[in-house]
């Protein structure tokens, strides 16, 4: 695993850590190409609802990518039990991603406040 996604897959397991109840925190891209995982097991676990689930953050991630001359900053979708953020990698079609169950966070601000430092950590990582 090279240096690039063996940091960044140290940071999204310290998002994972910092927010307790999150089932996933991926980065992505459309096609879900690219994929960096934490924790790796969550697709198995999720595999009854794996294939609407990413057809959900296929269809979210292409969005991103059509829209990067007017980007979004963060969408939110439910599905199922779920509550999926996607926060956009500034000027890039990839996105961070957390996974957790529908209202299971008091304050999406307080989950978007800790995603965004994520965020900013992996854009030093990936763009510097």
């Amino acid at each position: 695993m090279n240096s690039r996604i063996k940091t960044i897959r140290g940071i999204l397991e310290q998002l994972y850590s910092e927010l307790g109840s999150a089932h996933a925190c991926l980065v992505a891209k459309e096609d879900l190409e690219g994929v960096i995982m934490f924790p790796d097991t969550f697709k198995s676990r999720a595999s009854p609802i794996w294939s609407p689930l990413s057809c959900v953050l296929q269809s979210m991630l292409v969005m991103v990518a059509e829209n990067m001359e007017c980007p979004f900053d963060r969408l939110y979708v439910e599905l199922f039990d779920f509550s999926i953020i996607f926060l956009v990698l500034p000027n890039t079609d990839t996105a961070l991603i957390t996974i957790c169950d529908k209202n299971s966070f008091k304050k999406l601000d307080d989950l978007v406040g800790l995603m965004e430092g994520a965020r900013d950590r992996i854009m030093s990582v990936e763009f510097q």
